[in-house]
């Protein structure tokens, strides 16, 4: 009758347990040691909460006459959460698209940083400039970033993870353009055709660019450095050929910027995910029987 009585409260409290941590699940708090109980079945726990995403508990139970008493303790991961990952990755993003619709807009594009306004700049600065660099600097990036794992110079995912994030983000990148072009009927420069905005060719190199600084930037600010570089000549060339506006450029450095910011993120919570585990081990001591719990999310 003991045990039954035990492996009741056992039950019960691991319940509970689980109850609460599906209640709180998103949420942490400081680091600190937390208290409560279940007697009789009845949950005895008055705690506040912190939002703050992606955390860690500890937790003892221990059986003492007809309570069972639980300890805890939980402390926030290193990682970030997601609102605040997503906050920084579209950011930047976020302010070159505020800067080419402000260009674009046919109240602004003959003022200071209106598209006409830098258009007339540029041509009279490179007057019958034809370059098809651009085709290929675009691609810069990501023949560096390939060049240098199979150099062996280890980055931050192998070469099959690197290669799965790309081809993501030129997916995702490229849907986006194509859309955006075929919806806006923006004239070039050149009046050539109505598939201006955003720049494909921009928008591309700064995917390129941004998949190295993921795979590389952590090991020397360089490589971003180089890889953002490229991209930025990519975005000028474009605009010395005549094929595309300032307003172009800015927002197609966006979407390859937000596009692969977006799946890598989306891959670090996948992996996160997979690293969720907990471990259970049953106790003896003087004051009965007991289990110790550690729940990593």
């Amino acid at each position: 009758m003991l045990k039954i009585w035990v492996m009741r409260r056992l039950v019960s409290g691991i319940g509970m347990y689980l109850i609460m941590v599906t209640a709180v699940w998103g949420q942490g708090v400081k680091e600190e040691v937390k208290q409560f109980s279940i007697y009789n079945d009845t949950l005895l726990f008055n705690q506040e909460f912190k939002p703050q995403l992606d955390y860690n508990y500890q937790m003892s139970i221990k059986h003492h006459k007809r309570a069972l008493d639980f300890n805890y303790l939980t402390h926030p991961s290193p990682i970030e959460s997601s609102l605040t990952q997503l906050r920084k990755a579209f950011a930047i993003p976020g302010a070159l698209i505020f800067v080419g619709l402000y260009s674009g807009h046919q109240e602004n594009s003959h003022g200071w940083i209106g598209k006409h306004t830098i258009q007339e700049k540029v041509s009279s600065e490179f007057p019958g400039f034809q370059s098809h660099l651009d085709d290929y600097i675009q691609w810069g990036p990501i023949a560096m970033t390939y060049g240098l794992k199979a150099s062996g110079l280890k980055g931050a995912n192998n070469m099959w993870t690197s290669t799965k994030l790309l081809l993501k983000a030129e997916f995702l990148t490229g849907i986006i353009c194509h859309t955006f072009k075929n919806l806006a009927s923006n004239i070039r420069p050149n009046g050539r055709n109505s598939k201006s905005f955003p720049s494909g060719h921009t928008s591309q190199a700064f995917v390129a660019a941004t998949f190295m600084h993921k795979e590389f930037g952590h090991i020397s600010p360089w490589y971003s450095v180089a890889a953002y570089g490229m991209a930025t000549t990519v975005g000028s060339m474009r605009m010395m050929n005549n094929m595309h506006w300032f307003s172009d450029v800015m927002v197609g450095a966006a979407v390859g910027i937000g596009m692969t910011n977006l799946v890598y993120i989306h891959h670090a919570k996948r992996q996160k995910r997979k690293e969720h585990n907990w471990v259970a081990v049953p106790t003896i001591g003087s004051e009965g029987l007991g289990m110790a719990m550690s729940v990593t999310f």
